[in-house]
């Protein structure tokens, strides 16, 4: 995969593993990010009637915990 991806969580995890357990930065497995994002993108488009999914102007995507950003990512893929 993404080396970067795991270079946040496993610096901290070995440089200061009380921060990284205080600031709750635990990396998502890719597969599950991209099983979460397809369940929404599914959900946006049968119950709410959006068939751009993430691309409609009415849906706006927020990652608060962006870290690396494999949810935005995951979203633009």
């Amino acid at each position: 995969g993404e080396p970067w991806l795991w270079f946040y969580e496993d610096f901290l995890a070995r440089y200061d593993p009380e921060a990284r357990k205080e600031a709750g930065v635990y990396y998502t497995p890719t597969d599950v990010v991209k099983s979460q994002v397809r369940l929404v993108a599914h959900v946006l488009s049968e119950v709410f009637k959006k068939p751009l999914t993430y691309g409609d102007p009415g849906v706006v995507t927020l990652d608060p915990a962006a870290g690396s950003g494999t949810y935005p990512l995951a979203v633009l893929d």
